[in-house]
C-alpha cells in the first residue's frame, strides 16, 4: 500500500466489510423482502494490519490525523482490503475510521491495526463484460468451489394448533407453500493462480449490482443429474437438502440475505453466505 509516497506492507488475514443499503423483512408467510436504497449507498470498510518501521508508522499516524476528511492511497496485488471487486493499482480516496496502538513485531519492525472507509466505492468497481445477467453468478459460485467447510440448513416452522369443540385439533400454518428454509454456509476458495481474485471479484460485484434483493438460481441447479442413483440431487458441495427437509427439492431460487468476506492467506478467500428460499 502506498500512502503519501511511502510504501507500507499489509499483512495477510484481513477482512473487507461491506454494509449493503438493504433492510430485510420477513413476511408472515416466511418469505423475505428487502428495502433497497441502491448500491451507491453501500458502505465499504477494510480492517487490516500494517507492517513497517516505527518512524514510518509514526509519520503515517501524523498524516492521517492531519487529513481526517480524506486522503488517497494505492493498493497493490494481494491487498484487496475492500474486497476483490475493487480495482487495485489505482488511486482511491479513503478516510481513517480507527487505528490501534503501535506494537513491536520483531527487533526492527512494528505493526498497527487500521480501519479505512472507502469513499464513493462504486467509482472503483472492477470493469467487466462478463456479468450481463444474474444467472452467471451462481455458475461462478459453483465452478470455483474447492473446499466446503461447514453448513447449517434448516426450516423455520410456524404452526398454530387450535382446539375445536370435538376435542380435536386444527393445525394452521401462516406460511404459504410450506415453511421457508435458510442456509448458512462457509466456503473456502483456494487458487494458485490469478483467476481466484477475478472470479471472486465478479461474484461480489454481482451480489452488489445485479442480485441485491432479487432471487437467483441456487448454485448447482444446472448440474442436477437426471438419471442414475443421484438423479434429482444437487451437487454443490455435496449438500442434498440445503434448506432442511422438503419433499420437492428442486430447482431452488434463493435470496442472498448476507455475505461476509475474509482473506486469511494470499491465495485464499473465505466466503460466508446466508441464503433463503425464494421459490
Amino acid at each position: 500500500m502506498i500512502v503519501n509516497a511511502t510504501v507500507f506492507r499489509i499483512m495477510p488475514n484481513y477482512e473487507p466489510s461491506i454494509e449493503m443499503a438493504i433492510k430485510w423483512h420477513q413476511k408472515s408467510d416466511g418469505k423475505w423482502v428487502g428495502s433497497d436504497r441502491g448500491y451507491v449507498f453501500d458502505i465499504h470498510r477494510g480492517t487490516f494490519t500494517i507492517f513497517g518501521e516505527k518512524s514510518a508508522l509514526i509519520d503515517l499516524i501524523t498524516y492521517m490525523n492531519a487529513n481526517r476528511s480524506g486522503f488517497f492511497i494505492e493498493l497493490q496485488k494481494g491487498e484487496e482490503i475492500f474486497g476483490p471487486h475493487i480495482k487495485i493499482d489505482t488511486s482511491m480516496e479513503v478516510v481513517v475510521e480507527d487505528y490501534g496502538k503501535l506494537k513491536k513485531a520483531n527487533m526492527k519492525m512494528y505493526e498497527m491495526d487500521i480501519t479505512f472507509k472507502l469513499l464513493s466505492p462504486y467509482d472503483y468497481f472492477i470493469e467487466d463484460d462478463v456479468i450481463s445477467t444474474p444467472d452467471l453468478i451462481p455458475d461462478l459460485l459453483y465452478e470455483i468451489k474447492d473446499v466446503k467447510q461447514s453448513f447449517v440448513g434448516d426450516r423455520d416452522w410456524e404452526v398454530r394448533v387450535l382446539d375445536i369443540f370435538q376435542q380435536e385439533a386444527a393445525v394452521i400454518s401462516d406460511k404459504e407453500d410450506g415453511e421457508v428454509g435458510t442456509l448458512d454456509i462457509d466456503l473456502r476458495y483456494i487458487d494458485s493462480g490469478v483467476s481466484l481474485d477475478n472470479d471472486m471479484g465478479l461474484i461480489i460485484k454481482g451480489f452488489l449490482t445485479k442480485i441485491r434483493t432479487f432471487p437467483m438460481q441456487y448454485p448447482g441447479n444446472k448440474n442436477v443429474p437426471i438419471s442414475g442413483p443421484d438423479a434429482g440431487k444437487l451437487t454443490w458441495g455435496g449438500i442434498e437438502n440445503p434448506f432442511g427437509f422438503k419433499v420437492e427439492n428442486y430447482p431452488y431460487l434463493v435470496k442472498v440475505l448476507e455475505f461476509k468476506l475474509k482473506k486469511p492467506f494470499r491465495n485464499v478467500w473465505d466466503l460466508s453466505l446466508k441464503l433463503a428460499e425464494a421459490n
